[in-house]
């Protein structure tokens, strides 16, 4: 903070800084996969807290030593170019009044007005310059500027309740992509209460993840409506009512940031309940061993203490994130895709004993994982074609369950 003090003292690096930052949050590192867990997990004051910090990262370091290299490299050339345009004028006016053909007091006056002429035109470059930096920089601003709003606001604020007593109702809900002509949710039908333990089960674009963004609401549905409590979910604050959920994406992401910060997504994390968080989620013994424990940061972008976590590492991450939160309703999304089935399912398995007595929702195509869950939604194209238990939906050798668990039967013996 102290270096931010000084930095905000030197009105050219703040400038640099502003740019820099911008064009980070338009860009890579704000996509759509990151922002889906900065929206769920309300990380906002982690967002400010990136503005505030990103100008002493190494990237920045290097982004700002690469545009002093380019205006270094500009300045030279434009010193050069009048350092021998003017002197040259100079030796050929002087030339011309020693041959007679100018008089001295034209020698005078040309002087005058080569001054004003050189020194107009070095204004004009150093403009043009600097104007260049500026329009590139608000490029991006007009643009989000022009950006239409297609979410609905809600107002009405989400009960809190200490029972947690809270019903999700899909209503004939149809959905499709923007600038898609395909329906990705077709006329779905679903109720979640609480305490219920489901489990999303088909094929790869089959609408189990659509379901979860929308339950979300990172997108509005295109028809029919997602009920809280009788009460459509657009009525809502967004804030308040993404807080009732919890999620591990299959695409999750972790911000550079300590690892506590990470577990609490905020600049003030509870030390004691992040460090129970990330026991459950099976990394505490790691932690313990970090010589910074909960203050190391997550790669070396920020510090280069920092540490560079595996893929199991991070998902153990998300997962003590989503118990962190403490929200009513917890969705798993095929965040252990990449594992083998017998991973997928010891990790749901004991993931299923962590949210006790919460709503819990189980994405994955691998139907082994699953087959825990006392209530499984099969979805095939887009639409909710079968609903049981593992032993029930097994009875239905027609069913697209049957054909599935044959299919990776394999894979479970």
């Amino acid at each position: 903070m102290e270096d931010y003090k000084q930095l905000r003292m030197k009105d050219k690096d703040v400038a640099e800084s502003v740019h820099f930052l911008w064009s980070n949050v338009t860009g890579g590192w704000f996509n759509y996969q990151n922002v889906k867990d900065i929206k769920i997990y309300q990380g906002f004051d982690l967002m400010r807290r990136w503005n505030l910090e990103a100008a002493f990262s190494k990237s920045n370091q290097k982004r700002l030593e690469d545009m002093a290299k380019t205006r270094g490299v500009d300045e030279v050339l434009r010193t050069a170019v009048f350092s021998l345009l003017e002197p040259g004028a100079y030796i050929l006016v002087t030339m011309m009044t020693m041959a007679g053909k100018l008089t001295v007091g034209n020698l005078v006056a040309f002087a005058g007005g080569m001054t004003r002429l050189f020194n107009g035109v070095l204004g004009c470059v150093v403009s043009a310059i600097e104007l260049t930096y500026k329009v590139k920089q608000q490029c991006s601003t007009l643009d989000y500027l022009e950006l239409e709003k297609q979410m609905h606001d809600g107002t009405i604020p989400v009960e809190k309740r200490s029972d947690n007593e809270y019903q999700i109702e899909f209503r004939h809900v149809y959905f499709k992509y923007p600038g898609s002509e395909e329906y990705a949710l077709k006329d779905l039908c679903l109720t979640l209460t609480i305490g219920e333990k489901m489990a999303v089960v088909g094929m790869n674009g089959s609408g189990k993840t659509t379901m979860i963004k929308l339950l979300c609401r990172l997108y509005d549905v295109t028809e029919g409506e997602i009920l809280l409590n009788g009460v459509d979910i657009k009525k809502y604050d967004q804030r308040e009512y993404r807080q009732l959920f919890s999620v591990v994406f299959q695409d999750f992401h972790i911000l550079p940031y300590t690892l506590g910060e990470n577990v609490a997504a905020s600049g003030e994390p509870d030390p004691e309940r992040v460090m129970e968080c990330l026991e459950k989620a099976g990394l505490g013994e790691r932690v313990r061993n970090l010589p910074e424990g909960l203050q190391t940061f997550v790669t070396k972008q920020y510090d280069e203490n920092g540490v560079e976590f595996s893929g199991g590492e991070l998902q153990k991450t998300a997962i003590a994130r989503a118990i962190y939160k403490e929200s009513p309703f917890v969705l798993l999304d095929e965040p252990t895709a990449a594992l083998d089935p017998m991973a997928e399912y010891e990790i749901y398995r004991n993931f299923d004993k962590i949210v006790d007595k919460k709503t819990a929702i189980y994405i994955s195509h691998r139907l082994s994982s699953c087959r825990f869950c006392k209530k499984i939604a099969v979805f095939h194209e887009g639409r909710l074609i079968q609903m049981g238990s593992h032993e029930q939906l097994l009875q239905d050798t027609d069913g697209k369950y049957y054909e599935m668990w044959k299919a990776q039967a394999k894979y479970y013996q």
